[in-house]
């Protein structure tokens, strides 16, 4: 049984060192994963990128599209945003703006804001913020509209810019 379990630990301690190269290795190869597509995002070396609402997503009585964007602004520096749009004015307007970064293959949520327009039919939220260089980052926006009983969204993402 101790045989096993040393074993076991082995293995378990390759497969952990193996992991950890293959992570360092597709970090320090950025250029490698250029027009690789990642949960709907093509990552790419541009300065910016702008995502639209998906075209299969219904569009609702009130809600009508929504765009994300993000921009490098240099050493570090990027800009985010996005806007809701909606056919008629809704009591509330909301334009949720997260900015994601790609780590070992998935997008984590790095920060967020929320917003609320009310009695309007436009929203708009951005902010700047300093990053970590080295890595693929994106915008993603929850766009809702909201009147009465009837709540709509729709989600729109950017392309994953490469932050050097």
């Amino acid at each position: 049984m101790k045989l096993v379990k040393k074993f076991l630990a082995i293995i378990l301690s390759l497969i952990t060192m193996l992991s950890f190269g293959v992570t360092a290795s597709a970090e320090e190869n950025w250029k490698d994963l250029l027009g690789t597509v990642v949960d709907g995002s093509v990552l790419t070396d541009a300065d910016k990128s702008t995502g639209y609402a998906r075209e299969e997503t219904i569009r609702g009585y009130y809600l009508a599209d929504g765009t994300s964007y993000i921009e490098d602004k240099g050493n570090g520096l990027i800009y985010i945003s996005g806007s809701t749009s909606c056919y008629r004015t809704a009591e509330e307007v909301r334009t949720d703006v997260y900015l994601q970064k790609l780590i070992n293959g998935t997008w984590v949520t790095v920060t967020y804001q929320y917003d609320s327009e009310y009695n309007t039919y436009y929203g708009h939220n951005g902010f700047y913020i300093t990053v970590t260089p080295g890595y693929y980052y994106r915008t993603m926006t929850n766009h809702i509209a909201i009147k009465g009983e009837t709540f709509e969204s729709m989600t729109s993402r950017t392309d994953g810019l490469y932050i050097g």
